[in-house]
């Protein structure tokens, strides 16, 4: 198995915001595709299409064409903490086969700033995320940013700025003892994670972005307006 997948697997807590398989599939689209972008692609070293196939006839799912491997592992396990530990339990099954091919296709990306990417995700969440929702995307943001640091990329302004931002939302929007941005965005929009109201955790993140950035006379940065 991959070094990184096996650190994560061992320390989740040390990459992810908490532990679970939907989270981490976020991490890793945005750790990935990161990756892709500054054209030095992280293969994970395995096929996932092979290993979806592979779980499909292990648990006999029938025209299961449209999943991916982290649906039917969470179709089969009883909360998001056993799927976790589930899935790369079957994924270093899946690895000591000697009948398959393990070499993934890496894809090339075009190079965007993080502040693109943020933009892109509150303009088109469903093709980053799936739908609209907060927790994915700070896991996704969270992989991009592992990402930077396991490549040492420079940090730029916009780097710089979300960072702030994250402190900013840490000191002047918590009102109670510490705690991680994400979890105070998610604590005042009462556990509702969607952006499809006003009150929905992914449209806080958004509007505390903007309130934010107009503070720093930068308005724009992250509006699609």
């Amino acid at each position: 198995m991959d070094n990184l997948l096996s650190t994560i697997r061992e320390n989740p807590l040390d990459y992810l915001p908490e532990v679970s398989l939907m989270m981490f599939r976020q991490f890793w689209r945005g750790y990935d595709f990161r990756c892709a972008m500054e054209m030095r692609p992280h293969d994970w070293r395995f096929d996932r299409r092979a290993f979806t196939g592979w779980l499909a006839r292990r648990f006999e799912v029938h025209q299961a064409k449209a999943l991916n491997d982290v649906d039917i592992v969470c179709s089969f396990t009883s909360n998001e903490v056993d799927a976790f530990y589930r899935y790369f339990d079957l994924l270093e099954e899946f690895l000591k086969l000697k009948d398959i091919d393990n070499h993934s296709i890496v894809p090339k990306l075009e190079s965007k700033t993080l502040a693109q990417i943020v933009k892109e995700i509150r303009e088109r969440p469903a093709i980053y995320l799936g739908a609209a929702a907060f927790r994915p995307c700070y896991s996704y943001l969270i992989g991009d940013e592992s990402a930077c640091k396991d490549l040492q990329l420079p940090i730029n302004e916009d780097r710089v700025i979300f960072e702030n931002f994250k402190v900013w939302v840490e000191t002047k929007k918590n009102q109670a003892q510490p705690r991680p941005w994400y979890k105070i965005i998610s604590f005042w929009s009462g556990g509702l994670d969607c952006g499809h109201t006003s009150n929905g955790a992914f449209t806080i993140f958004y509007k505390w972005l903007d309130e934010y950035a107009s503070e720093i006379g930068q308005p724009r940065l992250f509006s699609i307006t």
